[in-house]
């Protein structure tokens, strides 16, 4: 539940129209791809094909030849000003975490490559906010979690970054909470589902892993696990994410296993409560890579799983050192989720997202000299995400594209953003 008060405020809220890109020297959009749905991507060369239509930028990374980062174009962006999504788009390579990169080499080139669009979104006017974060949920596959959204693209980890003015300029409105859909409440507003669950991760990831100097304590919120950023190296604005990013063993001494503990925690939590074999889908996923994957890998994949019984659960829990406060408060969604069938469509945001998952933001507020992390752990089926997570509503509709002459402009901002990332090679 979310608190009477909490649900009065007011926050703000983006509407962000559809963005057709303007290709260089044309002053026409071209049409777009095929708008990607989870069940599309496990087709991973039918899903690239679509994904090449919005290239802008490719680098090969020199630690593989198969390797092949793109800055990819955003139909349905974030901002009204600058959004760009960033990942691996090669045919045949599944990639659903970045635990799974080939190396820290690899890693570090493209901590590198978000780095470079950080600094040219943050020199943009009205640029007060600059963000990168990410959604995981690669084992979030069944009727349910197929309609709603959350990694929208499971079989390619991706980042996106983007920037947005301050929440009470022009471009955002200000709307009460309690008119948001469920799952936007949910993660704006906090609750103590969302507070225990972020607690736990906490107590994991402490014990998983060492926290860089740069990181502030974790602090476990209705809205997530948080920590500032305290970089040394500040500049006369403050302590800017791209110099965070730049650190060097950024990704090998913290994004690397950050990622690694938190994938351990989901498996963990799958296996305690249920009888998802989180090894066993692994490898069907893998197979993306070479083919399409059989009606008997599907059925693997979307199977409903079965809760195990509740004193299984909390001795499990026990015997790991954990606290044990999560189990009621997952059990009734959990358990709600695991009787639908397979061939289920109901359409409920109180039932659990099989395989959990979560958002994670890093955000820099430029006037306000402040870099904050953010991880939203997403218990809940249903659209939410990094937007939500740094406390403002993100309405993308579907119908209605900006004007043809707005397009043609940011459209020339992006191809100035290619520029740069290639004067910087």
């Amino acid at each position: 539940t979310i608190d009477r008060d909490t649900m009065t405020q007011t926050v703000p809220e983006i509407t962000v129209p559809l963005f057709p890109l303007v290709p260089r020297g044309s002053s026409t959009p071209a049409l777009p791809g095929e708008r990607l749905r989870p069940h599309i991507v496990l087709d991973l060369r039918r899903a690239v094909d679509q994904l090449k239509k919005s290239d802008i930028y490719t680098k090969k990374n020199d630690s593989g030849a198969s390797s092949s980062w793109s800055v990819l174009h955003v139909l349905s962006p974030y901002s009204l000003d600058m959004h760009v999504m960033i990942m691996e788009t090669s045919p045949d390579r599944y990639l659903p975490s970045l635990d799974s990169l080939s190396s820290n080499e690899e890693g570090e080139a493209v901590v590198s490559m978000c780095c470079k669009c950080l600094k040219f979104f943050s020199k943009r006017p009205n640029s007060s906010r600059v963000s990168i974060g990410w959604h995981w949920s690669p084992r979030s596959w069944g009727t349910r979690e197929e309609q709603t959204g959350f990694q929208s693209i499971p079989t390619k980890w991706h980042a996106m970054v983007w920037n947005w003015p301050k929440f009470n300029s022009d471009m955002f409105n200000q709307v009460p909470l309690h008119s948001l859909n469920l799952p936007k409440q949910r993660v704006i507003g906090g609750t103590g589902l969302t507070s225990a669950f972020s607690s736990l991760t906490k107590t994991w990831i402490m014990c998983k892993t060492t926290k860089p100097s740069f990181l502030g304590d974790w602090e476990a919120t209705p809205r997530g696990l948080c920590a500032a950023i305290q970089s040394t190296e500040t500049t006369t604005e403050g302590p800017t994410l791209a110099s965070v990013l730049e650190k060097q063993g950024f990704f090998a001494d913290f994004l690397l296993p950050l990622s690694i503990a938190l994938n351990d925690l989901m498996v963990f939590l799958c296996s305690s409560f249920t009888d998802m074999d989180c090894d066993k889908m692994d490898p069907i996923l893998k197979k993306t890579e070479k083919a399409t994957l059989s009606a008997e890998d599907l059925a693997v994949l979307r199977r409903t799983p079965q809760m195990k019984e509740k004193q299984t659960v909390i001795d499990t829990f026990v015997q790991h050192g954990l606290p044990t406060d999560v189990i009621d408060l997952f059990w009734e969604p959990m358990q709600a989720r695991c009787k639908q069938t397979d061939g289920s469509a109901m359409m409920s945001y109180d039932v659990w997202r099989k395989g959990f998952g979560y958002a994670f933001a890093m955000t820099e507020l430029k006037e306000e000299r402040e870099t904050r992390l953010s991880i939203f752990p997403g218990f809940f089926a249903g659209p939410v995400g990094v937007c939500e997570v740094m406390g403002a509503s993100l309405v993308r509709p579907e119908n209605y594209a900006m004007p043809p002459e707005e397009a043609a402009e940011k459209s020339k901002a992006l191809w100035e953003l290619a520029d740069f990332l290639r004067a910087s090679e």
